[in-house]
């Protein structure tokens, strides 16, 4: 991510670095739906902010010009990090907190599975994660026990239906007869 491609309003996803080997290349996003605009939330948004002040005066004290072009994640030298970085710095991270070993991968699985758990539509999840919908359900969503336990009271504890009434319906949908039959006009109803 460069900070021409950082405001207020928006990150601008049009890029992705990847090491391949010992070679990091910058290349475009994997599909269209990974090229998109996300609205950075508040902290964030001042994070960025701090942060690029931070890195313009870096490069005021080493004497290195500055560039809208210039990547956020880079060294104090403005030397680019590589990708393997993030996950070393990550289990050193997670190690030094005392958590479980997880790929740093995994925390987009998380962040799926927590937006999804919150409520947020899946479309709108799969359009923050730059996937399809399907993908965003099929792979990185979790299955909670409390999400099993809500969706079987919502099928077998449904105040608003009695019992019968519920059989009634199963037995119309199934075609077993159940429905009342229409009154018709003139017939004797004795």
């Amino acid at each position: 991510m460069r900070w021409k491609r950082f405001d207020d309003a928006r990150l601008r996803i049009r890029r992705g670095r990847v090491a391949i080997g010992k070679i990091v290349e910058e290349n475009g996003p994997k599909s269209k739906r990974s090229r998109r605009d996300l609205p950075p939330p508040q902290d964030v948004r001042e994070a960025l902010w701090s942060f690029k002040t931070h890195q313009k005066a870096e490069c005021l004290a080493l004497g290195i010009p500055w560039s809208e072009d210039r990547l956020i994640a880079v060294h104090a030298d403005g030397t680019p990090i590589r990708p393997a970085w993030y996950s070393d710095e990550f289990q050193r991270l997670r190690k030094a907190a005392g958590l479980r070993r997880i790929p740093l991968k995994g925390l987009r699985n998380t962040s799926v599975s927590m937006m999804l758990a919150r409520g947020v539509p899946p479309l709108v999840v799969a359009a923050w994660h730059g996937h399809d919908p399907a993908v965003s359900l099929r792979i990185y969503n979790q299955t909670r026990p409390e999400d099993l336990r809500a969706a079987g009271a919502a099928l077998f504890c449904s105040p608003r239906i009695d019992s019968e009434t519920a059989w009634q319906t199963v037995g119309r949908m199934a075609g077993f007869g159940h429905e009342k039959k229409q009154a018709v006009p003139g017939e004797n109803r004795a």
